[in-house]
């Protein structure tokens, strides 16, 4: 643990999961005039798994630098996907800030990887099909571990995640969404978010769609086949949360 000798600035961070709205989120909470982001240099900004190891300060000003001294004097947030994923990363959270409030939005693992996949082929970082890209993350995680891009399956096992998020942070601290809510009860959601942070309830932002990609469907076998590997791992989840995944097993 890291000497804490100063309050810290950050209190609430969207942690994940990748590919489960949290952009959407960060669009509509930057609106809030209580609620201070990251600066857009810096959208993500990926302190926890990158730069915690390079900050030999105690009082984490790298930190702080990723935000505008405004944004510093309001409700701060850090919304980094990839902080649920990494192990590692909660633990740094809870080293640096152990009262700060956790927003998880989960979205269906199956349809959460295969549009994992989808981005990183269209951003160049895969060159494989979706099937063959698992089957390569499959070898590369027995040899070598978590990847940041080959994690495609392995981001999608919620229940474990959210059981290590639960052994750090207490559940009070923590808010766990399905990522369809911001769809389906947009204004609802919105406010259990602003309540659950504690800011003042205000009139809601209008719902857009944010960063949507079009690709081509999955094969409905792999999918099947993706279902089965989940299943457990879900009802793990729902026993840890109360959530209803009913929908992730259709």
């Amino acid at each position: 643990m890291i000497a804490q000798k100063q309050t810290p600035h950050v209190n609430f961070s969207v942690i994940g999961a990748q590919k489960s709205g949290t952009r959407a989120l960060q669009h509509f909470l930057v609106s809030h005039p209580e609620i201070g982001l990251s600066l857009p240099s810096a959208i993500e900004p990926h302190y926890f798994d990158r730069e915690f190891l390079k900050d030999t300060t105690d009082d984490f000003s790298g930190y702080h630098e990723l935000f505008s001294a405004q944004s510093l004097t309001k409700l701060t947030g850090d919304i980094t996907p990839i902080y649920l994923y990494l192990r590692g990363c909660l633990e740094r959270m809870y080293a640096y800030n152990p009262d700060m409030k956790i927003i998880v939005l989960l979205r269906d693992p199956v349809a959460r990887a295969h549009s994992h996949w989808a981005m990183a082929h269209q951003r160049g970082e895969e060159s494989q099909s979706f099937w063959r890209a698992i089957l390569h993350e499959f070898g590369y995680y027995i040899r070598h571990g978590q990847h940041p891009v080959y994690s495609y399956i392995q981001r999608g096992f919620y229940g474990t995640q959210v059981a290590r998020l639960f052994s750090i942070f207490p559940p009070e601290q923590c808010l766990i969404l399905h990522n369809s809510a911001l769809r389906l009860s947009h204004e609802k959601t919105l406010f259990e978010i602003y309540d659950f942070l504690g800011v003042a309830k205000m009139e809601c932002p209008p719902q857009e769609i944010i960063h949507s990609r079009k690709y081509d469907s999955m094969a409905p076998l792999l999918r099947k086949i993706l279902r089965m590997v989940y299943a457990s791992d879900t009802r793990r989840l729902e026993k840890l949360t109360g959530i209803d995944c009913a929908e992730w097993r259709n």
